[in-house]
C-alpha cells in the first residue's frame, strides 16, 4: 500500500441534480445533492469489480454530452457537464459555384459531386424541367426509321433559332485545313480514309446541287471539321465536327437543348453485370432506345436489356448459364441489327 500526504485533485462544488435536469438522457438518475468532499481513497486497477460499469446513459445525438455510469457504488456522471460547452446543433457544409467564364471547371465539379453522392441519391429521378420536356417532345415527334437507319430532329431551343449565315467563315477554315493536309501527305491520306469510311457506312453523303441550294433562313449552319490524333493510337485519325465554333456571337451548340439524361446509372450496370456467373459484353457504334422498342416479338426482353444493361454504347450483362447468354446474345443482336446497330467487340 502506498500512502501520500496529499492529493492535488479539483474539489469543485457541483450541483449534480441540476446536471441531471439539464440533460434529458440523464433524467431519473439518483444522484446526491450539491456536495463537496475531500477525496480520501483511490481504488487501483488491480481490483476491477468496484469499477465495473453496469449501465450507461448517453445522448445518442451528441458524443460530447455527459454520461451516466452506474457502478457498484451507484450512479456517477462523467464528461462535460455544462450545456454551454457542448453543442447539439447539426452542421451542413455546402459549396456554391457562381456563374463564371470557366464553365468547364464548374461542370467538372458538378460531375464529381454527383459521382460522390450516388449512394445517397438511390436512383431518384430529378424533376423534368421545361427544356427537358421540350427535348423529349421533339424526340418523340421527329424520330423515325428511314431506309435502314433512325433519324431524329435537332433539339432546337426555340422554334425560330435565327442562325446567321456562317458559310464564309467555315469555308475559310476549310481552305486552311486543306493547305495543312496537302503539306502533310500522311495526315491527308489518313483523314481522307476516315471521311470515306463515313461515306461507305452511310453516315455521310455528298449533296446534290438541288439539295445544297436548300438553305432555310435561320436554320442553316455549316460545321467546320478538323482531324484529331489520339496519342495512344497515333496511327488512327478521327474527324471532329466543331459544333461549338462561334460566329457572330452564336454557335450550333448554343442554339440546341442539352436534352434529357437517358444514361443508365453506371453503378447499377456494374452491379447487375456481376449478378450471374456468365458475363457477356459488347459494343455498338450508336444506339437509341427506339431501336429496341421496335424489336417486334422480342421487344420487351430486349428493351429491358437496353434500359438496364447498356451504358452509352457498352452492353454489360450476365446470365445464370451459357445457354441463356447465347440465347439473349442472338435476340439482342437481331433486334439492334434491324435498327442499323451492329454489335462488336464481344467479350
Amino acid at each position: 500500500m502506498l500512502r501520500l500526504s496529499a492529493l492535488k485533485i479539483r474539489n469543485d462544488d457541483i450541483d449534480l441534480k441540476k446536471v441531471v435536469k439539464d440533460w434529458p438522457h440523464l433524467a431519473g438518475l439518483k444522484v446526491p445533492a450539491r456536495k463537496s468532499v475531500d477525496v480520501e481513497v483511490l481504488i487501483g486497477s488491480c481490483d476491477m469489480a468496484p469499477q465495473e460499469i453496469l449501465e450507461i446513459r448517453k445522448d445518442p445525438l451528441n458524443e460530447r454530452a455527459p454520461r451516466g455510469l452506474r457502478t457498484a457504488f451507484g450512479w456517477c456522471i462523467a464528461g462535460p457537464i455544462s450545456p454551454s460547452t457542448v453543442t447539439t446543433q447539426l452542421q451542413c457544409n455546402s459549396l456554391s459555384l457562381p456563374l463564371s467564364a470557366d464553365q468547364d471547371l464548374a461542370d467538372a465539379i458538378n460531375r464529381f459531386l454527383l459521382i460522390e453522392t450516388y449512394e445517397a441519391r438511390s436512383g431518384a429521378k430529378a424533376p423534368i424541367g421545361k427544356e427537358e420536356l421540350r427535348a423529349i417532345n421533339i424526340l418523340n415527334d421527329t424520330t423515325k426509321f428511314v431506309g435502314d437507319r433512325y433519324e431524329s430532329g435537332l433539339l432546337w431551343k426555340s422554334d425560330e433559332p435565327n442562325l446567321p449565315d456562317n458559310s464564309g467563315s467555315v469555308l475559310n477554315r476549310f481552305f486552311k485545313l486543306e493547305r495543312r493536309l496537302v503539306a502533310d501527305k500522311n495526315l491527308g491520306q489518313r483523314y481522307s480514309t476516315a471521311i470515306n469510311e463515313y461515306i461507305n457506312l452511310g453516315h455521310a453523303r455528298k449533296l446534290s446541287d438541288e439539295e445544297s441550294a436548300i438553305r432555310p433562313a435561320g436554320r442553316t449552319w455549316f460545321l467546320p471539321h478538323h482531324p484529331v490524333i489520339n496519342p495512344k493510337k497515333p496511327e488512327k485519325c478521327r474527324p471532329v465536327f466543331d459544333a461549338s465554333a462561334y460566329y457572330k456571337g452564336t454557335s450550333l451548340n448554343s442554339a440546341l437543348l442539352k436534352g434529357p439524361d437517358l444514361l443508365t446509372n453506371l453503378i447499377g450496370v456494374l452491379l447487375r453485370f456481376r449478378h450471374h456467373p456468365v458475363a457477356l459484353s459488347a459494343d455498338i457504334v450508336k444506339m437509341f432506345h427506339q431501336a429496341a422498342e421496335d424489336g417486334g416479338a422480342d421487344a420487351d426482353d430486349v428493351t429491358q436489356q437496353v434500359i438496364d444493361h447498356f451504358y452509352v454504347d457498352n452492353w454489360l450483362t450476365s446470365f445464370p448459364s451459357s445457354e441463356e447468354a447465347i440465347h439473349y446474345a442472338e435476340r439482342v443482336t437481331n433486334v439492334l441489327r434491324r435498327g442499323g446497330f451492329e454489335l462488336a467487340q464481344w467479350g
